[in-house]
């Protein structure tokens, strides 16, 4: 009854009228036979400190009768919500504090009660079970241990694609999230994976895996050493890839669950922006600009210098002014305005950002002349604000991007998630002679996060900050943040098979970049 109620509220509060009335008529239904246990069992849970009072059970349901007769549905969210749910909490609490063998009511009938020595199951204020990995003192869980189907109701409507069929997860855990997702279309088909065998056996005596399998939507795989799911094609038109990062947090395996985490990163990135992508793709397109393509040809056979904004930059800068003439100076927008001020001007600069910050970036500098290339997707009003040619580049991964490049014929890039990772790539792309890259700090060197005279550049406090610590370029260790390790991940992955061009990584501090050969700045120049 408690799933079902925080269904009714669900969906009556997203004005999906016609589930939520469904649901509520059978929790209605329901009532009908709880009533009367209430009533038979009243000294025996007044003893437990539950008093039920049938007078009041009355007014209840003869207000939810009012709410549905007058289509007062936000009143009979609340009535849902603020009586009914509440009083059956209460009880479901009282019943689960009384009974010292509640988790073995829980079992799922014609189960054998597993256990593990790691993980443990637990009763949850709404009664349902819910499981935690141990660690000493310490209980990650997997699942809300207080309303485990609300949980699940709100995250299986994040994961829902409208136009997607297809969902790969990863993380089974008892099996509640998956259960909520195909109960939106009978259309879905979901191929489930994951690692730790305890959680499927747990699933299978304690969670919904019994009604995952009866759907026939649902193939739970077990895979132990993640090849199953590294052989799935994650990117199919109607396929979506959907991470359950509570189950990410207890694998083992510290390179198995970085992966996953980096995944989490990046799509949580990208989602949090999709309407202002959208909004900054479609102004866009209604200005005058060529594609990057077009400059491709100045760079190939050049040293190509991609600058960055990390705080090593200050080290060494002042060498690009030697910069040969073979040599082009592509800046990122964050370090434009710095470049400048130390009378080094770029060949061009780059912006993806679709936020409106950037504009910070070429505050005062709109007319330095040097050429913009842009992201699709970036703020739009900065590159209306930009006086000078203007170059777009269309992205991987983005639908309206791919739909613009073959309609006009241009290439696609690959971004990588930062500006700094679109420019390697364009310079990739050109097949430049040698891809220096200076101000690639991807970590905290000195306690700073960029360079000085940057729009971002601050100090980063030790004790605010969960850092990762990887090796840096002088033999040490750094400190680093999950995002920017992301970009390093990438940049090493993107470099690993060009074997043609000099990849030199000459920022003189930082995380070390696999597959960068280490050369400092005054011996690229000239």
């Amino acid at each position: 009854m408690i799933r079902e109620i925080n269904a009714v509220i669900f969906y009556l509060n997203q004005e999906n009228y016609p589930k939520g009335l469904r649901g509520c008529t059978r929790c209605l239904e329901k009532l009908q036979t709880v009533i009367p246990l209430l009533i038979e069992n009243k000294e025996k849970l007044e003893e437990i400190g539950i008093c039920v009072d049938i007078e009041d059970w009355f007014i209840m349901l003869k207000n939810i009768e009012t709410c549905q007769n007058e289509r007062d549905y936000i009143l009979l969210a609340d009535t849902f919500e603020n009586t009914l749910l509440p009083f059956l909490v209460t009880i479901q609490e009282l019943i689960v504090s009384a009974n010292d063998n509640y988790i073995q009511l829980l079992m799922n009938d014609g189960e054998k009660c597993y256990k593990s020595q790691n993980i443990d199951i637990e009763p949850t204020s709404e009664g349902v079970a819910t499981i935690c990995k141990i660690y000493g003192e310490k209980k990650v869980y997997i699942h809300s241990n207080v309303m485990p189907s609300k949980e699940a109701l709100v995250l299986s409507d994040e994961w829902y694609s409208e136009y997607k069929f297809h969902y790969i997860i990863y993380g089974l855990g008892l099996g509640y999230e998956v259960y909520e997702l195909i109960n939106k279309s009978d259309a879905i088909k979901v191929d489930v994976y994951e690692q730790n065998k305890d959680i499927i056996n747990l699933a299978r005596s304690f969670g919904v895996i019994k009604e995952l399998e009866q759907s026939g939507q649902v193939t739970i795989h077990y895979d132990p050493d993640f090849q199953k799911i590294a052989s799935c094609d994650l990117e199919g038109e109607y396929t979506k890839f959907v991470v359950h990062y509570p189950s990410v947090r207890i694998i083992a395996d510290d390179k198995q669950r970085e992966w996953f985490e980096n995944y989490f990163t990046n799509y949580n990135a990208v989602s949090n922006q999709e309407l202002t992508m959208l909004r900054s793709f479609v102004e866009n397109q209604k200005l005058n600009f060529r594609s990057v393509d077009e400059i491709l040809p100045s760079l190939k056979n050049k040293d190509v210098y991609v600058i960055a904004a990390g705080p090593s930059l200050d080290k060494n800068m002042n060498q690009l002014k030697n910069v040969s003439d073979n040599g082009v100076i592509i800046s990122t927008g964050t370090v434009l305005k710095k470049l400048l001020a130390n009378d080094i001007v770029p060949d061009y600069v780059v912006i993806i950002d679709a936020n409106s910050p950037t504009l910070k970036q070429i505050e005062g500098v709109e007319n330095c002349g040097v050429p913009l290339i842009f992201l699709s997707t970036a703020y739009y009003g900065t590159v209306a604000a930009y006086n000078a040619d203007r170059y777009i580049a269309c992205q991987y991964g983005y639908d309206k991007a791919q739909e613009l490049a073959k309609k006009n014929g241009y290439r696609l890039y690959n971004t990588g998630g930062s500006v700094t990772t679109l420019c390697i790539d364009i310079a990739l792309q050109a097949h430049c002679k040698r891809l220096i890259c200076v101000g690639l700090d991807l970590a905290f060197t000195g306690g700073y996060d960029h360079a000085s005279d940057t729009a971002q550049a601050k100090a980063v406090d030790d004790n605010a900050v969960i850092y990762r610590r990887v090796a840096s370029v002088d033999g040490g260790y750094v400190n680093t943040s999950k995002g920017l390790d992301v970009f390093r991940l990438w940049i090493e992955k993107r470099i690993k098979d060009v074997n043609d061009i000099e990849i030199i990584d000459a920022t003189e501090g930082g995380a070390l970049i696999k597959g960068m050969k280490i050369m400092p700045l005054s011996e690229c120049v000239g």
